[in-house]
């Protein structure tokens, strides 16, 4: 058997330091702070069934983080989308109107319907059945474009007759919409062949015939305000019935004038001259429309529009006449004193047989439309929340 030899001094002296570090760390203590500290410690540690219960810590900045920008992300998207929704509503369309013009009824007739101007009866031809088209693509156009009224600016009859207005209100009759007449120029002396009235009494056979039309425009347009009629005409020296009017509508105003001359065409022929006149005395039309705006107090961002049926404007050389210098400028110098630039959108006409728009006065747009009797032809005026005006729209 080998027996190990007992330590040595020198032995014991080299394994000292190592078991001084060894009892610290097996929770040994010493005397003084050092001996407390180890007892707190202790007496500290939990019991094993505690320690096996315990979870460990985790960190939970990163989940937070996580949510809080994901809910950030679902706030940015809904204020996009109400955004794009509230842009979409100013966007929209808010409704239209149509325009038809220079319907022409009794055209290539010598003497329409039954004998003599005051007459009835008017018979069916290819220009009603011009005008019945117009109608019905309007009716099936009313629900794709939200149509909700018709203007008719004018020339609704050929020569004047009784029968051509009346043959013109019956048609007009069968629209699905409620439409507001306008006089012409072929409507304010009536005659047929040889057989000529003594005067221009074509507006009081106009507002005779139109009668039950105004009657219930009124009602489906409480606002529709008439110029009363008749007045004293001293251009002509003879009676006038103006057919001025005008009407709210949703938040839009619309204003209807009477420019056509009373003045017989000169060198035999039969009717009125071609001309347009702004009737500048008591009763006329200038007069009853700046009385009319002055009193208006609706006026918005490009919420007012005019019609008539001649073009506010001065052609060149006198060739199919309007206005003249001096009237141009009488109604630019109102709308520019009065500051209704910016409110005034701008003039719906007819007259040339023409499809034209063009700038005038303080930034207003003149649109003139073609004749329905050379096509069935009826313009689209579309309305839309942000102001704009689309004309480029014909059925």
């Amino acid at each position: 058997m080998t027996l190990t030899p007992a330590p040595t001094l020198r032995t014991l002296a080299a394994l000292l330091p190592v078991l001084l570090v060894l009892v610290p760390a097996c929770g040994g203590g010493f005397a003084g702070d050092d001996a407390d500290a180890g007892a707190d410690a202790i007496d500290a540690e939990p019991d094993d069934g505690a320690a096996d219960d315990a979870e460990p810590e985790i960190d939970a900045a990163p989940e937070f983080e996580a949510e809080a920008e994901a809910e950030a992300e679902i706030e940015e998207e809904a204020d996009a989308a109400d955004a794009e929704a509230e842009a979409e509503v100013t966007d929209a369309r808010l409704f239209s109107f149509a325009q038809i013009t220079d319907l022409h009824i009794g055209e290539g007739a010598d003497d329409y319907g039954t004998p003599g101007w005051d007459d009835r009866d008017g018979p069916e031809d290819d220009v009603t059945a011009t005008l019945r088209f117009a109608v019905s693509k309007i009716n099936f156009a009313i629900d794709d474009y939200d149509i909700r009224f018709v203007m008719v600016t004018g020339d609704l009859g050929d020569s004047g007759e009784r029968s051509e207005e009346q043959k013109a209100k019956d048609i007009l009759d069968q629209l699905n919409v409620p439409y507001f007449p306008l006089i012409g120029n072929h409507d304010i002396w009536p005659y047929s062949g040889s057989d000529e009235a003594s005067g221009p009494v074509g507006d009081a056979q106009f507002e005779e015939v139109f009668s039950d039309q105004f009657a219930l425009l009124q009602t489906l347009f409480p606002s529709l305000e008439k110029a009363p009629t008749p007045v004293y005409n001293p251009e002509c020296s003879c009676m006038a019935s103006f057919q001025n009017y005008a009407f709210d509508y949703e938040g839009y105003h619309f204003v209807a004038l009477d420019l056509v001359t009373r003045s017989h065409a000169p060198l035999g022929y039969h009717g009125v001259t071609s001309e347009a006149d702004l009737f500048d005395f008591e009763g006329g039309t200038w007069r009853w429309l700046t009385g009319h705006l002055d009193a208006y107090t609706g006026f918005g961002e490009d919420n007012v529009f005019f019609f008539s049926h001649h073009p506010p404007i001065v052609t060149s050389l006198g060739i199919l006449d309007c206005l003249t210098i001096d009237e141009v400028n009488r109604i630019d110098g109102y709308i520019r004193d009065h500051a209704l630039g910016g409110s005034i959108w701008g003039f719906f006409a007819g007259h040339h047989h023409l499809d034209y728009t063009l700038p005038g006065y303080d930034g207003q747009t003149i649109v003139v439309t073609p004749a329905e009797k050379d096509g069935s032809t009826a313009r689209v005026i579309q309305l839309y929340g942000d102001h704009r005006v689309d004309v480029a729209t014909f059925l």
